[in-house]
């Protein structure tokens, strides 16, 4: 029988969080979370399905998910895949229309509490281009994946 989780932990990001497996360790490491606009995901929906999402909405009324990335550990070597915001928030009215606020700035706090300070990942991948998944690799400071491609005057994870 499994436990039931309250409601509540849906309406905000999620926590860093660990899987293991053999010698492989899987690591969530948050970076920030996106508002998302209901109407806006779900355009194929009336009013009374959009109701129903109610209990999994926040104090404004959206759908709340983590932006971040995976950490991938194996035999000595790390590999982050995407790259979260990075250190800046936008709110609802210099993003999308589908969108609130969007915000960033702790993938690298969180990947140092997972004992991979973002200056020893080893290897960056991206899903897809968006800025909620390369962010850390446009801000400036220092950082990056050691040995690695980086991208001119970026830094971060």
């Amino acid at each position: 029988m499994s436990a039931v989780l309250p409601l509540e932990r849906l309406t905000r990001p999620s926590p860093l969080r660990s899987l293991t497996f053999g010698d492989w360790r899987l690591t969530h490491v948050p970076d920030g979370m996106v508002q998302l606009r209901p109407d806006g995901w779900f355009t194929g929906l009336g009013p009374d399905d959009l109701a129903s999402l109610a209990p999994y909405q926040d104090a404004d009324g959206f759908l709340v998910a983590s932006v971040g990335g995976l950490l991938i550990e194996h035999q000595g070597r790390s590999l982050l895949i995407d790259a979260g915001f990075g250190p800046r928030r936008l709110e609802a009215t210099q993003t999308h229309p589908a969108l609130g606020v969007l915000a960033g700035g702790e993938l690298a706090e969180h990947l140092q509490t997972a004992g991979v300070p973002a200056e020893a990942v080893d290897t960056v991948a991206f899903t897809h281009l968006h800025d909620d998944h390369i962010g850390w690799v446009l801000a400036g400071g220092g950082g990056g994946a050691r040995g690695g491609a980086r991208r001119g005057g970026g830094g971060g994870p």
